[in-house]
């Protein structure tokens, strides 16, 4: 079970999560109601499931089939200069993320609005979010998370020697406080999510709950009900799943039965560009949701639908594909992979809802990675029995 886990995480995550979204849009709640027709949502979501499962399984190298002869025990140095700069990274995050809100308001007085549960939360939020510090400021807010999930890759995969196994811990711990205050500063539900995949990944690799695993689950999950309540009129945390998972299928009935425009990529992969666009006053007419209930957010499918329409289908399995080569190129001790990876499991994670991939912070992680790597270079390679 562990090599299988090991082995296939984001895979797992995936499947996990689509089911998540499955059984939780079946639910009654309060906002989105069950007045609307989604038979049409479900089946594809069920039939783009498979299409993934059949593109991670097609290669020769199935991941479930383990073989001895490609998979290695890599032991890795890090080179002078990795920790000072995930410090640099850690402070930077934090300095913008509380600058974010001190734009607006002093975070003394921010806290105490947000401790109080005062309503006057949300506007400062929003005025933060329209304006107040440069967008390119608040992509910088991601640098500690970011940290935090490079370092837990390391920690999970390679091997070191102990005065660098210490140090790494001691970053992943300061980079995982930073992104806490972050999460207060940002009320951002997918730090959260962040978080609790990479504890629990890393705790059942190990097949045992300890006492700081129990601790941190606890506080990550009390900060996401804090911060759910904050925004969302005293709802809790499974309210608001319940919530996004049935307004991501409602909202992608909508988008199959009504959209005849199509953005070409430009709703997914290719959307950080037009924010890139609008920095320099440029306008390339992105079409937008028709008919939508609630809130006009998709999930991955629905944007993915607007961008190609039923040619989309024929993506799902690529990205199964592709999940593989991650998979594989990880177990073969990739730094690059090894650095993407609990960042890529994070982003399948977010499909469910408005995919983290749409942003310029996929992107500033994505450089993150790559930069991190080159900080870590080959001691020995040998072969080891799974």
């Amino acid at each position: 079970m562990k090599s299988v886990i090991k082995n296939n995480g984001i895979i797992l995550v995936f499947l996990f999560s689509q089911l998540i979204l499955f059984s939780l849009a079946l639910q009654n709640d309060d906002i989105i109601g069950n007045d609307y027709e989604i038979n049409k949502a479900l089946s594809f979501h069920i039939i783009i499931i498979i299409l993934v499962l059949v593109g991670y399984l097609i290669k020769k190298e199935i991941v479930f089939s383990y073989t001895k002869n490609f998979t290695y025990n890599n032991y890795f140095k890090l080179n002078k200069g990795f920790f000072l700069l995930c410090l640099t990274l850690i402070v930077v995050g934090l300095f913008t993320s509380i600058l974010t809100v001190g734009s607006i308001v002093s975070p003394q007085e921010y806290l105490a609005q947000l401790a109080s549960n005062d309503a006057g939360i949300a506007d400062i939020r929003q005025q933060a979010g329209d304006g107040g510090l440069g967008g390119v400021f608040k992509m910088l807010n991601y640098l500690p998370l970011a940290v935090y999930l490079i370092t837990s890759s390391y920690l999970n995969f390679y091997n070191f020697e102990e005065n660098e196994i210490k140090k790494i811990k001691k970053i992943n711990a300061i980079s995982l406080f930073a992104s806490l205050v972050k999460v207060l500063f940002s009320l951002d539900r997918l730090t959260i999510m962040a978080i609790l995949l990479v504890q629990i990944y890393t705790n059942l690799l190990k097949k045992k709950l300890n006492v700081k695993f129990l601790i941190i689950v606890f506080c990550v999950l009390s900060l996401g009900s804090f911060i759910t309540s904050s925004r969302m009129s005293d709802s809790s945390f499974f309210d608001f799943l319940i919530v996004y998972c049935k307004l991501s299928l409602v909202n992608f009935q909508m988008v199959i039965d009504n959209q005849s425009d199509f953005s070409f990529g430009f709703q997914t992969f290719f959307a950080p560009l037009s924010f890139i666009a609008k920095f320099f006053g440029l306008d390339i007419g992105v079409p937008v949701p028709n008919v939508w209930i609630w809130n006009p957010a998709q999930y991955f499918n629905s944007y993915l639908f607007m961008d190609f329409g039923y040619f989309s289908f024929l993506i799902y399995p690529v990205m199964g594909y592709f999940i593989n080569l991650v998979e594989i190129n990880k177990r073969r001790g990739s730094r690059l992979y090894t650095s993407l990876y609990f960042v890529l499991m994070f982003t399948i994670a977010t499909f469910i809802s408005v995919p983290f991939l749409r942003g310029m912070e996929f992107w500033v992680l994505i450089i993150i990675c790559w930069l991190l790597s080159k900080f870590i270079r080959n001691e020995k390679l040998h072969r080891f029995k799974q």
